[in-house]
């Protein structure tokens, strides 16, 4: 407890704090709270007050430094050192920080400032870089360059799946310290969200400069972390943009930085991308292309074709593959390749997939009606498997159309199974496999062929990619990959499709080999359902086969 005394020397001690670097205001001796308000520095407040622990915490406690009262409680005097070192460091490169040390002459921080702090990893919030960066641009240096650095952090939804939101927690911790360390005292390092980071570095050289800077980020943000015991390797997606090169301020900066790191995910991730103008075109493009796809979802633009599928034994039509056509009215056919993407990125591959279904049961009905009991196969993206609502979709289309079961198949990519979602692909697939349809993996030993997804999940068919059989026909390499892939195939009881042959060579080798089904150019091209169905007329129609996975299972 205070006495008289206390308060006479404190005022002496008070007198002479006015000659500090940057002194406090005037405050008395029983108003301490106030004076720890002026500096929030504790360093200074031990110096100039003489306060003791607890007189220290309850003034402490009274302007909400309630990280620095509880260092104080629990450890005492030494542990406070510890948060002012950090204090200091972070004030200088947007690191962990008790709280900002306010500038020379000036009052304590605002508290809208003081809020700006993320609570997590005390990093600075976006309004705070954006007014560091600020700083940081006015005092470039003629000729240099400032980096503005955008970081996504890789799969962090899976380290919350997996070992829980504070495991996640704690990783976002750790690697706002290594881009804390990265910052130094000239850097701005902050934190804008969930998994996304911004790092500021002035004074370089040039771009090659910054290019270095980033390369030792992702170095340093990739290297693992223990985490409660477990070891979990990160890895970043990072944009770098350019001062003056790409822009005057931090939000165009940031623009920049920020479209960089979608070109960057785009090329898949965990690498870094330095801005380019073109990306703004491509960006603009995407745009247009967005709204024009829904655009043609809506005015029934798009059409379904059908490539079929042949018996490579008796010539018979087995199944056709339904394939997306896009008519634009000013552009003409747009190529799947140059749509599907962007559709699968902003969503829309649920509405247009569900619609391909649709399409696909309904002429599967009509052939049923004309005597031709033919398979559709229908492609399915990662992006519909993963919103786990594809079993009831199939067995809606199903019984709208009244097709059986057994003349669907869906076919997904092998790439899927190394999905970090595949445990929910895994039990999609699965589920719809049990109501009888045939499932089919395409451009098979182009992706990460994996004995244990063959014998993990209810496959029937696996398709030989094209690339395979271009040169089938004149190298030996090309040549034992098909035999191996069949071989696989036969090992598992699987049916084999040869895709996108095109020539008699083709045919009889895979004949040869003892590939089963065949679809391509030699055989049909993509046609209209009316076209398909004037094509069965006059050929012969083989009946699916029951799944194979099921006799194996009986």
């Amino acid at each position: 407890m205070r006495g008289p005394a206390d308060g006479e020397e404190n005022g002496a001690l008070l007198a002479r704090s006015r000659h500090l670097p940057f002194a406090p205001p005037v405050a008395s001796a029983s108003e301490p709270g106030r004076l720890l308000v002026a500096t929030l520095d504790p360093a200074i407040v031990i110096a100039t007050l003489g306060l003791g622990c607890g007189a220290l915490v309850g003034a402490l406690a009274m302007i909400g430094q309630l990280e620095v009262a509880a260092a104080v409680l629990g450890g005492g005097l030494g542990s406070l050192g510890m948060l002012v070192r950090r204090s200091r460091r972070g004030a200088g490169g947007g690191g962990c920080a008790a709280g900002p040390s306010p500038a020379p002459g000036l009052a304590a921080p605002s508290r809208a400032a003081e809020e700006d702090r993320d609570e997590l990893t005390g990093l600075p919030g976006k309004s705070a870089i954006r007014r560091r960066t600020a700083a940081a641009l006015r005092n470039n240096a003629a000729g240099a360059r400032t980096a503005l650095l955008a970081f996504d952090l890789d799969r962090l939804k899976d380290v919350n799946a997996c070992w829980g939101y504070a495991a996640g927690d704690e990783v976002l911790r750790k690697c706002a310290e290594r881009l804390m360390d990265l910052a130094g005292t000239d850097g701005v390092a902050g934190r804008l969200g969930g998994d996304r980071f911004a790092l500021v570095l002035p004074g370089l050289a040039d771009s090659a400069a910054a290019r270095r800077a980033a390369r030792s980020a992702l170095e340093l943000l990739g290297r693992p972390l223990e985490v409660g015991g477990v070891e979990i390797a990160p890895s970043a997606t990072i944009g770098v943009a350019l001062y003056p090169d790409h822009g005057s301020g931090f939000d165009q900066l940031m623009r920049c930085a920020e479209l960089a790191v979608d070109e960057a995910k785009r090329e898949g991730g965990g690498r870094l991308v330095l801005f380019d103008p073109r990306m703004d075109a491509t960006l603009k493009a995407r745009k247009t292309l967005e709204r024009e796809l829904r655009r043609a979802l809506e005015t029934g633009q798009f059409a379904v074709h059908f490539q079929p599928q042949f018996d490579l034994a008796t010539g018979a039509v087995v199944a056709c593959e339904a394939l997306i056509r896009w008519r634009h009215p000013e552009r003409g056919y747009v190529p799947p390749v140059e749509f599907v993407p962007v559709a699968e990125s902003n969503g829309l591959i649920r509405p247009i997939g569900a619609w391909i279904l649709r399409e696909a049961l309904a002429a599967a009905r009509r052939w049923l009606e004309f005597g031709c009991p033919v398979r559709v196969a229908v492609n399915v993206s990662a992006a519909q498997l993963r919103q786990r609502d594809l079993p009831q979709l199939v067995r809606r289309a199903l019984a709208e159309s009244r097709v059986p079961p057994d003349l669907l198949e869906l076919e997904v990519t092998e790439s899927l199974f190394v999905d970090p979602s595949q445990i929910t692909i895994r039990r999609c697939l699965d589920e719809v496999a049990a109501m009888g349809v045939s499932l089919a993996i395409d451009d098979f030993g182009t992706g990460y062929s994996s004995l244990a997804c063959l014998k993990r999940l209810p496959v029937d068919r696996i398709k030989i990619d094209k690339s395979f059989l271009r040169e089938v026909d004149r190298d030996p390499v090309d040549v034992a990959i098909v035999r191996t892939i069949i071989g696989l195939a036969r090992t598992f009881d699987l049916r084999v499709v040869a895709e996108g042959v095109e020539s008699e060579q083709q045919r009889r080798l895979l004949e040869r080999e003892g590939c089963d089904e065949a679809q391509g150019y030699h055989f049909a091209k993509p046609m209209p359902e009316a076209e398909v169905t004037a094509f069965m007329a006059e050929r012969l129609v083989r009946p699916p086969e029951p799944p194979r996975r099921l006799a194996r299972a009986s």
